[in-house]
């Protein structure tokens, strides 16, 4: 199983998460799409996995987007820690 949370401590515009589904995913599953609800979502807003950038955000309203997720992500267990980061292609803390 691969837990699904939030990276703490992203800069930027004031962008919270509040919601992440599905919040877990099975060990060697495909690609999967993550729905992400939260607050101050705007087109531009690029998906990121721990600090690196992956793809830009499906942005569905300012308290929804969704971003897919890639199979490798999940090949192991653990934790992968996501964020959203608005305006940039830099998802450094």
């Amino acid at each position: 199983e691969k837990l699904i949370r939030p990276l703490v401590g992203v800069v930027g515009a004031p962008l919270t998460i509040t919601s992440i589904s599905p919040a877990t995913v099975a060990v060697g599953s495909a690609a999967v799409t993550l729905t992400i609800n939260g607050t101050g979502f705007a087109e531009g807003a690029m998906f990121c996995i721990g600090i690196s950038c992956q793809t830009p955000a499906r942005l569905v309203s300012a308290t929804q987007v969704t971003a897919t997720v890639a199979a490798s992500n999940f090949a192991a267990a653990g934790t992968l820690q996501v964020a959203i980061r608005q305006g940039t292609a830099d998802c450094g803390l």
